[in-house]
């Protein structure tokens, strides 16, 4: 960009030529007022042609901000007028919002909603959340107007569900209408706080304690290599890499790093990513995948896209096994995320410490990771005998 100003023909207004960018058949032209504040020379930038300025436009902010030093009233400045302005502009947005949302439903913002959900979500999640809001919602509080619903509401959903269902499904409910909501302030339609964010759901104990013994697991993987290689596959990747299925189904080839034998999980879970080392099984398995096919997703489903759920066969396996005969606690099922938890158990009873098996699982804090520290071989042991003898 051009360094030197020139003078208008109007007094005060000046202009600076940008180097390569043209407007029309000139070169773009940035335009600045100059004035007296408070005995000093003050100069601002008004915009560019191309941003629509003209020297007229230009001039007549300043003589606004002229006539208002003259005056001794607000604004003096082209800061204070564009920030006054931004204000207004704002109060006007939150007044149109507010309209908005006089005269919307919730129903309305539910079927505008799932549309884009469906795109973004699991096929498992999206049906979820349908049949949440169908089921416990929609009765209630479809035709009332988004303005009209309070925490009250919503305190209630939630109070009679958790007298038929579990908590955690109860707090799907929440959740739900957490989603609608933020939906409905993103796109404009709603300006006030979150109603659901106020609402506490109380959860139990949901936190998985079975883990597979290595028998077991060598015995459900071959079982999955007879019924499919791709669930042998994924199964491995969980067990020996603590891989999340969600992370599993969005794992490419290109996130496989050979020469320094990692793996590379990218938006898991918490939102932060982590370097997974291989395991030679692992590896060996990946290797033999590589030489079909080194590009795209590395589990695809029948079409070739990205798998969206896990295969029931999984489950039917893990029961004809006979791994949940008799095991009423929903905690100590095997399911696919057991796997996981294996891996985790696997680690401390080998002796890992618990910073690093926190790094390995990618868990935000160690909260969730100190629930294996009673695997650790000698845990007990090791801190009573750390006390000194009087």
């Amino acid at each position: 960009m051009g360094a030197l100003f020139k003078n208008c023909k109007t007094p005060g207004i000046r202009y600076r030529e940008h180097s390569i960018r043209k407007h029309g058949r000139q070169k773009d032209r940035y335009f600045t007022i100059r004035y007296m504040l408070n005995q000093k020379r003050k100069e601002e930038g008004i915009g560019w042609a191309s941003e629509g300025w003209t020297e007229q436009k230009a001039n007549e902010i300043l003589c606004i901000l002229k006539e208002n030093i003259r005056l001794g009233r607000q604004p003096q400045t082209l800061a204070t007028m564009r920030k006054l302005n931004e204000e207004v502009n704002k109060e006007t947005k939150k007044e149109q919002i507010a309209k908005i949302s006089e005269v919307i439903t919730l129903q309305e913002i539910f079927d505008r909603f799932i549309v884009i959900y469906k795109t973004e979500a699991t096929e498992k999640t999206s049906r979820r959340v349908n049949g949440l809001y169908q089921n416990w919602i929609a009765e209630k509080l479809g035709n009332k107007k988004l303005i009209d619903i309070t925490v009250n509401d919503i305190q209630t959903i939630i109070t009679e569900a958790l007298q038929t269902i579990s908590p955690r499904s109860v707090d799907y409910i929440k959740s739900t209408l957490h989603l609608l909501f933020n939906y409905a302030k993103k796109h404009d339609l709603y300006f006030k706080d979150n109603p659901a964010g106020k609402v506490k759901v109380k959860l139990k104990d949901n936190k998985r304690n079975r883990f597979l013994t290595k028998e077991e697991a060598r015995i459900l993987l071959d079982s999955l290599m007879k019924r499919s290689v791709d669930l042998h596959d994924m199964a491995l990747l969980s067990l020996y890499a603590g891989l999340r299925a969600g992370e599993i189904f969005n794992l490419k080839w290109e996130r496989i790093i050979w020469n320094v034998d990692r793996i590379s999980i990218a938006d898991p879970k918490n939102g932060e990513g982590r370097m997974e080392p291989m395991h030679p099984i692992v590896k060996k398995m990946l290797l033999v995948r590589y030489e079909k096919e080194q590009t795209g997703y590395i589990f695809k489903s029948r079409n070739g896209d990205k798998i969206k759920d896990l295969s029931n066969t999984f489950q039917r396996t893990v029961d004809q096994l006979g791994f949940n005969d008799r095991i009423t606690d929903p905690r100590q099922k095997v399911v696919f995320h057991t796997l996981r938890h294996t891996y985790a158990s696997w680690l401390v009873m080998s002796g890992v410490d618990l910073y690093t098996t926190q790094k390995l699982m990618g868990h935000k804090s160690n909260q969730m990771t100190q629930r294996y520290a009673h695997l650790a071989p000698g845990y007990l042991e090791k801190a009573v005998n750390s006390l000194e003898s009087i």
